[in-house]
This record gives structure tokens, C-alpha cells and sequence, in this order.
């Protein structure tokens, strides 16, 4: 089994979605769409999630090569109402899937979209368009997009769209954001109901028109969603465009249900942006009349002061079956002394709007009221090590089995997310508890979490200084540390930074670990407040005084990463000759003293920096490291390494022309014999005589025996496809060319890993099997297309499927236990797969995979002895590259599941 590791949560959390029907357990399964493309599902309302397979599902890709570039959105979930099981999900990848298992991997099967029959012929639109998904009592599927809406009756073939027509005035409003089917008993019909979030108008500019603003619409229908109405009218302009100073009608969410023993009509929901004209106005609005008539759903108990700002009423949550119960999030105006609440929060009603109570108070940064409003959420490690992180919930889902007022028997589940955390409701939000951690001690700042399975952030390397001493460095997040082989995992708070490196905190690149035992604890991180360098997301970020202040620099421990400051030594000026640039490498030599060991450090956008005190003085040695013309070099140094023979190698990343908007300075791989006083471009003339065409170049990776064995990768750029390349000759040659004039060809490319996960090669970085005696075996890991591992030196490639998760970044083999072989992602946290990236027991290079039991510590797994089965192998056994991934393996004790009404 897979394991993840780290503290849990992290990243944006979209797409909360609970199901209609109770599994075995008597709870619903829930479903979250997360912002790095991660689907994961929790099978029974428990502690545990599981991240559901991207070559099968899903995969929200965040590079988008469209033009223009659009928002890409995030993964849509929707269930059969009457069918339980049947899940149809939408990612920006694999387009419509449907399970008929509730999701379960291998369940999964395509939906094929893209061509609609209609009156006059066919209409194509494409799955990029795709927006909301939902399914209608009868099983027939709609598929809202950026400019209509589709349908497909049982069986869903693809081969029978049908259009969503509106005979009087078309669709408009820009992109579907969403469905309501619910029975209306009054009409005896069934209330079919969508929106559209509405286009904002934009000034004219050099080289565009002024664009019209497009309101956003509520359309019905009475004919099962065949033909559609505007029913929008009576809906105000409430959203101020600050382009143009103009008032226009945006539309937030919506959402609705009807049932004739609760309520005699179908009741809609919507939420508009609020203002202050005079007064609130926004917020919830509905109607009973099927969208006929509309009214303001701000009763008593809701924010709707105006200083010295309006709250903002984002989702929505009503049950299909209790038009009455409805829960809406609120971003808040914070501290106000108004007689009611007016922190972020979530609002629950049980008279359709008339009436609100406060459901949602976290427990640290939520001031408590004169009301006697409590915190009534058990948080988890960045309610209390981060206060403030991930900002209002933004996406909530319920579900009440048996619809009623709330009581005994009929308290709803819900679950809500934000940027960062997640958080269930087993009690119609009286109270919550963390969905995103376990604690491994006291539910309080300072203390140890464990996952839970919802990794959702990128996790950048993974160290291991002794067999309890465990690091993580990432991006967004920083830094993590375990002191029981990972298990559980401490976060340092905010006071745990000297004020002067406090802004660097959230960005841990790498770490240079003293080796020493007498400096045990010792510790130099590269640290900085931009992330995900040197991706072209971030490369594109234009610096000062255009973008925003790039800072950054070394950080200090010692005492294994507890608390951190700058290197400092009382008779020297700290960090004096660092620039304030992003710190994103560093190395240390062993070899040099230790009381006075020397670094060097890459700071992006300047070059190389050396100490040989500590880190606390600092010189650049940067002769020969760039490349591009001398008015305007590129200087984005990006991952330096220290070979065991004391050659220093640098790699500089590509670099983002702005005027141009393109790459058009050449990236390349350097090495230095003197300590970094001068460096030499090993990737182009003189020294090669087979120059590489590398515009943006990722990482690379130096044979610990062989300084001349190397392997570099690169990622795709428009006109440039992601590549990998080798030398044995310390770059003077990089393969044979095919022909004069022609680049020398890559040992991995598009070609190869084929185009079924994506069009274009990201390739990230590549990594030596060190057991391997012959020196082939190579893992390289990808954001594009999973983990690929050549065991002849790059002839023939396989892909290791264990994971998921299909962008990995590096991986860390553990030095006591060499069949455990950990990876960081982008986007999925940290996961410690079976051994199947980097042995497969060939020939002379055997060696048996050790494994442990669920309650055992991570270093004392036993040893597996004895010959590898043969025939099929099972779950839990070996290597399992040819059975793809299975659900995660999560430490420590199980919490039980939710149940309604406790």
C-alpha cells in the first residue's frame, strides 16, 4: 500500500461534494476537487481520503496553452439521485467520466462530449468549455459550458447530445456556474433551473475593443430541460465593476430543492456580489415562483451592516428534498462592533432565508461575542500555526437523509473547504471537526499531526537525517518536521521565525543538513515568499518594481528546524552581501571545517554566493554564469550540487522575455573546479561539441560516483518540447547527433511516454539508482505524464504507476530502509510508494524490499527475505507497476466515521 506523509490540508480545496445516498456505513461518500488537480474521495464520511487515480479521472491540468489563457476549473462532481453509485465527475484532462461503483478505481469509464444535434444540424463545443455538471431523476446528464448548456439521456454513449435551446434571446451570461431539478408541488412539474455567473464589461485598450457587459441569468424549464426561459428579470445589479465604475448583475452560486411535505412550492437560491448603495444590497435571494418573482433572503441574524465594507454571501447548500434547510458562506467584515456576527463564517437557516444563526466559528482568529457566539470547530494544525490561513470557506455540501427540521434522526452532514483546510459536520453544523489532519497529540498549537490522506500542496524535497529526524520543504507551506520517522509531523509557528526571515517563511526550497555529529540539528535553508520556481507560471511573474518584491535568503537552525533565524555571529554583519533575491539552492561543503563550514547559495535572478563562516558573510562567485547578451544576461540560477570530488555543478533555468512574451535566452548547465570562482557552460561551445537547445531546463542529476555520468531534464515551452539528455563525458558530448547540424537526441521525450496523459513533456528531474553497479538505472520524474525509470541507461523507459498522482517531483530513497523510496508532488504532498521506481531486482543488483505493519514505526519495517513471487502479483505485494495505484495506507488509529445526529 501507498503511504502519504506530512501534516494534511495545505491547498485550495474546490468542488465539495456529498452524495445523496448512505453507503454501507449509513453515511454518504464525499468527493473534493482540489486546485492542483487532485480528485479525492472519502468513502464513508471517516478520517481517511483517498486521491483517486489522474490517468483513469480528473487531472485538472494547471498549465493551460490556450489563447487567450482561461481560468481552468476545477474537477466537477456530480451523483445519480436515484442510482446509488453512479458518479459522473468532469476534469480539464480526461473530460466526463462516469462510475457505476461510487468511484472506485478501475471503475471508471469515458463519456465522450463535443458534438450536439440540434434543429438546424450539429453544434461542436469543446471540453474546455465544460463548467457545471448535473444529473435529473431520470439519469439524463447536463453539461453547462462558457456559452450554453447540453444534455445526453441514458445510455450515455456520446453520441446523443442534445442542446439546452432557448428559443427567445439565446443563452447568455457567460459560463454556467450551475443546475437546480427539484419538484415543484404547486405546478406538479419538475423545476429545472440554471445560471450563468454573468460577463463583465472592459474598457477599450490599444489592442482591444471595449467588451459589453453581459448580465448573468437565471434560465428555466418545464419540459425535463429541453427548452429554457429567462427568468431572471426581477434579480438586481449589485456588482460594482471597478474598470468601468458601472453597477452590473453577477451571479456567485445557485442552488434549491422542493418536497410538498415540507413546503408547497419549489424554493431556488441564489447569491448576488453586495454593495453598499445607500444600504446592503446583494447577498441570498430566492424565489417560490420558479424564478417568476424574486426576494432578498437577508433576515434576521445575517451581516448586512456596511462599514467599513459589505460581507460577502458566496455558496450555497440546500437539500434537494428540504427547500427549507439552506446553509450560505460568508466572507466577513471581521471584528465590527455590530450587534450581530461579522467574522467569515457559515450561516444556516431553517425558514428559507426569514431567519440565520451563526454554524461556523473557528477557534483562533474568530473573536467570540457579547452574543455568546463560542467557537464551535475543532481545528487542525493551521487553524492554530496559521492564523488566517486559506481565508473564508468557499465551496460547502450537505446532506440530510431524512428531510425535516433538524433533530434526531434528521441532522444533515456537511462538508465545507477553503484555501487550506477542510471540515465536517456530522450535526447540521452545531458543531465541526478538522477534515484534513489527525492530531498525534493535543488538538493545540505545537503539537504533532499526522495525514489523513488529503495531501493538497507541494512538497518540494524530502529529507531524512536519522531514522526519527524527518524534513519536508515546501512551497506555500515551508517547512515540516517529524520526530517519529513520519508519522506525525510539527509545523513551526509564526514566533518560531526571527521577525527578519518571518517573510521568507511559507517557501522552503532546500536544506543544507550538517553532517557532522558534533553539529547535529544544524541546519541552512534557501527560503523565500515566491513559490514553485522555476515553473513558467512563476517564471512569467514580472519582478520589482512591476510584480511584487521578491525576497529572500538563508535561514538558520540549530536545533533540527524547532525555531529559525538568519546565520548570525556577533562580530559580523548577517547576510551582509546577500542581494534580496529568492534563495532557492544551497549546498555545504562536508569536507570544510566545522565550526566554520562553507555554503553556497543560489539566488535567483543575481547568481552564486559563497561563505566559508556559516552562512553569516556571504561573496558572489558568479564569473561565467549566465548566458544571453551582456545587456541583459540570464542571471535565474535555480539548483546547485556538490559532487563527492568537490566539482560544483549550477543549473540556470529558463528565463521569461516580457516585452516578447516568450523564452527567448537559452538555459543551460554549468560546472565549476574552483569552488564556483569561475563556472564553465557544460550544455554549450566550447566546451561541448554537440550544444543542447534547452530553454528551460529543470534539474539534473550527477552519478555520486561519476562526476562525467549526468542527466538533465527539460520542460516544454512553446516550439520546444520537455526532453531528457545524457552524458558520460562531463558534457563534452551529449549523445550523437543524427545528422550535421542537428542537436544530439534526447534518451526520453514525447515519443516515448506517449500523449494519452498529456500533449507536451514536462520533464522535472532524474535520479541514479546508487545500488545499481552498472550505473543505468534511472528514474525521472515528470509534471505531464508520472514517474519513468530506464534500467539500461536510458534505451527503454516503463512507467512506475503507484502513485496516483501524475506530477512528481524528486524522491528520496531512506538510507536505513532502501525498499522505501519517498516523493514529493506537485500539488499531492508527500507519498512513500513500495519499491518500484528504483529496483526491480535484475540481475546482479538484488536486494529484498522491507515493508512494516500499520502500527509499527517507520524504521523498524521487517525485512522481506527470500525470491520474488511468481505469477499474479497481490495487493500489498512487491512491486506493483503493472497494477496502477491503490488507496493510500494512513498511519496511527483510525477515528471512527461520522454518523448523523451525534
Amino acid at each position: 500500500m501507498v503511504d502519504t506523509l506530512g501534516p494534511g490540508g495545505g491547498g485550495a480545496m474546490y468542488s465539495a461534494v456529498v452524495s445523496p445516498h448512505l453507503s454501507g456505513a449509513g453515511v454518504p461518500t464525499l468527493f473534493l476537487g482540489c486546485d492542483m488537480g487532485g480528485l479525492y474521495r472519502n468513502p464513508d464520511a471517516g478520517a481517511d481520503w483517498e486521491l483517486l487515480d489522474g490517468r483513469e479521472i480528473n487531472m485538472r491540468f494547471t498549465i493551460d496553452r490556450s489563447t487567450p489563457p482561461r481560468l481552468l476549473p476545477p474537477t466537477l462532481v456530480a451523483f445519480n439521485p436515484t442510482v446509488a453509485g453512479t458518479v459522473v465527475t468532469f476534469g480539464d484532462l480526461r473530460g466526463l467520466r462516469v462510475s457505476q461503483q461510487n468511484g472506485d478505481p478501475g471503475s471508471w469509464s469515458r463519456i465522450a462530449i463535443g458534438t450536439t444535434t440540434t434543429a438546424t444540424g450539429t453544434l461542436a463545443w469543446a471540453s474546455s468549455t465544460v463548467t457545471a455538471i448535473e444529473l435529473d431523476l431520470t439519469g439524463r446528464l447536463f453539461v453547462g459550458t462558457t456559452n450554453g448548456a447540453h444534455y445526453h439521456d441514458p445510455p450515455w454513449t456520446g453520441a446523443n447530445w442534445k442542446d439546452c435551446s432557448v428559443p427567445s434571446g439565446g443563452f447568455s451570461g457567460g459560463e454556467v456556474i450551475g443546475f437546480v431539478i427539484a419538484p415543484d408541488p404547486a405546478s406538479g412539474l419538475d423545476a429545472y433551473l440554471l445560471a450563468t455567473r454573468g460577463v463583465p464589461g472592459a474598457p477599450a485598450s490599444p489592442t482591444s475593443p471595449a467588451v459589453p457587459a453581459v448580465p448573468g441569468n437565471v434560465f428555466r424549464s418545464i419540459d425535463s430541460g429541453a427548452t429554457w426561459q429567462d427568468v431572471s428579470g426581477a434579480l438586481p445589479a449589485t456588482w460594482q465593476n471597478p474598470a468601468l465604475g458601472t453597477v452590473e448583475r453577477r451571479i456567485n452560486s445557485i442552488a434549491g430543492g422542493g418536497n410538498a411535505n415540507l413546503y408547497p412550492r419549489a424554493v431556488v437560491y441564489v447569491t448576488l456580489p453586495s454593495r453598499n448603495a445607500a444600504g446592503f444590497q446583494g447577498g441570498v435571494w430566492r424565489s417560490e415562483t420558479l424564478g417568476t418573482t424574486w426576494v432578498q433572503a437577508m433576515g434576521a441574524g445575517v451581516d448586512t451592516g456596511t462599514a467599513p465594507r459589505v460581507a460577502q454571501y458566496e455558496c450555497l447548500a440546500v437539500s434537494p428534498n428540504n427547500p427549507n434547510l439552506i446553509y450560505v458562506s460568508a466572507y466577513g467584515r471581521e471584528n465590527q462592533p455590530d450587534p450581530v456576527p461579522t467574522h467569515s463564517t457559515v450561516y444556516r437557516s431553517q425558514d428559507r432565508g426569514n431567519n440565520w444563526q451563526v454554524v461556523f466559528t473557528r477557534p483562533i482568529g474568530d473573536p467570540t461575542y457579547a452574543a455568546g457566539i463560542a467557537p464551535n470547530v475543532q481545528g487542525g494544525w493551521l487553524d492554530f500555526e496559521r492564523d488566517g490561513f486559506g481565508g473564508p470557506v468557499h465551496t460547502l455540501a450537505m446532506h440530510q437523509h431524512n428531510p425535516g427540521p433538524i433533530g434526531p434522526g434528521n441532522q444533515a452532514i456537511l462538508l465545507s473547504a477553503n484555501k487550506g483546510m477542510a471540515y465536517l459536520s456530522a450535526n447540521s453544523g452545531s458543531n465541526w471537526r478538522e477534515a484534513y489532519a489527525r492530531p498525534a497529540g493535543a488538538v493545540a498549537a505545537n503539537q504533532p499531526w499526522a495525514s489523513v490522506g488529503l495531501e493538497v500542496t507541494t512538497a518540494w524535497r524530502y529529507y531524512i537525517r536519522t531514522p526519527n529526524v524527518h524534513f519536508i520543504c515546501y512551497t506555500d507551506l515551508g517547512f515540516a518536521r517529524s520526530t517519529d520517522g513520519g508519522d506525525s509531523w510539527y509545523y513551526p509557528a509564526d514566533a518560531q521565525f526571527d521577525p527578519a526571515i518571518r517573510p521568507w517563511r511559507s517557501n522552503f526550497y532546500e536544506l543544507a543538513i550538517d553532517p557532522h555529529p558534533t553539529r547535529a540539528g544544524h541546519l541552512w535553508a534557501a527560503a523565500t515568499n515566491q513559490h514553485d520556481l522555476p515553473y513558467d507560471s512563476q517564471l512569467k511573474v514580472p519582478p520589482p518594481p512591476a510584480g511584487p518584491p521578491r525576497l529572500g535568503g538563508v535561514a538558520f537552525s540549530n536545533n533540527d528546524g524547532v525555531t529559525w533565524a538568519k546565520p548570525s555571529n556577533p562580530a559580523i554583519p548577517p547576510n551582509a552581501s546577500l542581494p534580496p533575491n529568492p534563495a532557492v539552492s544551497i549546498v555545504l561543503d562536508p569536507t570544510s571545517p566545522t565550526n566554520s563550514r562553507s555554503l553556497w547559495v543560489a539566488m535567483f535572478g543575481d547568481g552564486v554566493y559563497f561563505s566559508n563562516d556559516d552562512g553569516v558573510s556571504w561573496t558572489r562567485r558568479s564569473t561565467g554564469l549566465e548566458l544571453g547578451p551582456a545587456n541583459d544576461p540570464n542571471h535565474n540560477v535555480y539548483r546547485l550540487h556538490r559532487h563527492t570530488d568537490g566539482t560544483l555543478f549550477c543549473a540556470l533555468t529558463g528565463k521569461w522575455d516580457f516585452a516578447n512574451k516568450a523564452f527567448l535566452q537559452q538555459s543551460g548547465l554549468f560546472m565549476s573546479v574552483n569552488g564556483g570562482m569561475n563556472w564553465t557552460c557544460i550544455t554549450q561551445p566550447p566546451h561541448t561539441s554537440t550544444p543542447l537547445n534547452l530553454w528551460h531546463l529543470m534539474d539534473y542529476a550527477v552519478h555520486p560516483l561519476d562526476s562525467s555520468l549526468i542527466y538533465l531534464c527539460t520542460a516544454s515551452v512553446p516550439g520546444h518540447d520537455g526532453q531528457v539528455f545524457k552524458t558520460t563525458t562531463r558534457g563534452a558530448a551529449w549523445g550523437t547527433p543524427p545528422g550535421p547540424g542537428l542537436p544530439p537526441p534526447a534518451v526520453l521525450d514525447l515519443a516515448r511516454v506517449g500523449s494519452t496523459y498529456q500533449t507536451f513533456l514536462q520533464a522535472f528531474a532524474p535520479f541514479f539508482d546508487e545500488t545499481d553497479p552498472s550505473r543505468n538505472t534511472v528514474t525521472v520524474t515528470t509534471r505531464t505524464h508520472g514517474t519513468w525509470t530506464t534500467r539500461n541507461g536510458g534505451g527503454s523507459w516503463k512507467e512506475a504507476k503507484a502513485l496516483p498522482f501524475l506530477s512528481s517531483q524528486r524522491l528520496t530513497v531512506d538510507p536505513q530502509q532502501p525498499g522505501i523510496v519517498y516523493t514529493t508532488t506537485y500539488g499531492a504532498g508527500v507519498w512513500a510508494p513500495p519499491d518500484v521506481y528504483v529496483r526491480d531486482n535484475p540481475p546482479g543488483h538484488r536486494r529484498p524490499t522491507q515493508r512494516r505493519s500499520r502500527n509499527q514505526p517507520r524504521h523498524h519495517r521487517p525485512q522481506r527475505t527470500g525470491a520474488r513471487p511468481t505469477g499474479r502479483l497481490r495487493r500489498g505485494q512487491w512491486h506493483r507497476e503493472q497494477h496502477g495505484p491503490q488507496r493510500p495506507r494512513l498511519r496511527g488509529p483510525r477515528l471512527r466515521p461520522l454518523r448523523q445526529g451525534t
